[in-house]
């Protein structure tokens, strides 16, 4: 299995070994529809059928060029050294968004890899204590075949989410779902609004497919909660290391419409 070649803002990297236990029921089509950086994606078992969606074309490029272009790309991301110069350059190819498809992929592995907080445009990012370059080389040491190998029959959208949703949903389909969170900073994904949230919250009460569902805890969906037969799972994360933000812990929570395979092992022995 692959790691996720982008370091996202908002990715699930912190929570992959949480998420994935969840997602091991029975389905024919597994589907992520806001898959951003892929973190959940990329370390779970290909199914038999998977689709992956993004809005952003950026994000949608950059899985293109892995997929047809990957030794092109390959060159560039290994030629790569962790430079402020690159940062700024990168990010001048993304915002006039000329280049062509393999640059424009590049600029955006750049851009993911050496932001701070791995938001788009926020700055290169640096430390006191610890090396950033050897980060950026371990990236670099990530990208390999794999990547291309792992998404040579994966379907690619670049729709609505909803759109997704409705045109892959049936009984043996499994969607992972990671929305932006509209209760913070959406970063790159600014413009999500409260109205999309409950919207995809509606639709999930009419699928007749699997979810699983990352997010924070919403006044919408413990709303929803007490009329849906949906389960959820909540975990405190550390929100910050330094400053301000020290020792703070934030609360997301995994909601699902199936009772995952864990909970039903330890509801055999309560």
């Amino acid at each position: 299995m692959a790691k996720t070649p982008i370091s996202y803002y908002g990715g699930k990297q912190n929570l992959v070994s949480t998420i994935l236990p969840i997602l091991q029921v029975p389905h024919a089509r597994y589907v992520e529809a806001f898959v951003g950086g892929g973190a959940v994606f990329w370390a779970k078992r290909p199914s038999a059928l998977e689709s992956i969606n993004d809005l952003d074309d950026r994000v949608i490029n950059f899985y293109r060029v892995c997929q047809a272009r990957f030794d092109e790309l390959n060159d560039r991301v290994q030629s790569t050294l962790h430079s402020e110069s690159v940062y700024r350059l990168a990010g001048k190819i993304l915002k006039e968004a000329k280049a062509d498809e393999v640059a424009f992929a590049w600029a955006f592995w750049v851009q993911t890899n050496m932001s701070f907080g791995h938001k788009l445009f926020a700055g290169f990012r640096f430390a006191q204590d610890h090396d950033e370059a050897q980060t950026t080389h371990n990236s670099k040491q990530k990208f390999t075949t794999l990547l291309s190998e792992r998404l040579a029959s994966v379907e690619i959208f670049s729709r609505d989410a909803l759109s997704v949703i409705a045109l892959k949903d049936a009984k043996d389909t499994l969607f992972y779902l990671d929305p932006p969170y509209v209760s913070s900073d959406c970063g790159h994904y600014k413009g999500y609004t409260r109205a999309n949230w409950e919207e995809l919250l509606h639709t999930l009460t009419t699928i007749k497919g699997k979810f699983v569902l990352s997010s924070y805890p919403e006044p919408e969906l413990a709303e929803l909660l007490a009329g849906q037969v949906w389960h959820q799972h909540q975990i405190q994360q550390a929100i910050g290391v330094t400053g301000k933000k020290a020792g703070k812990v934030k609360t997301e929570v995994i909601t699902s419409n199936f009772l995952p395979v864990t909970k039903r092992q330890q509801s055999l022995f309560a």
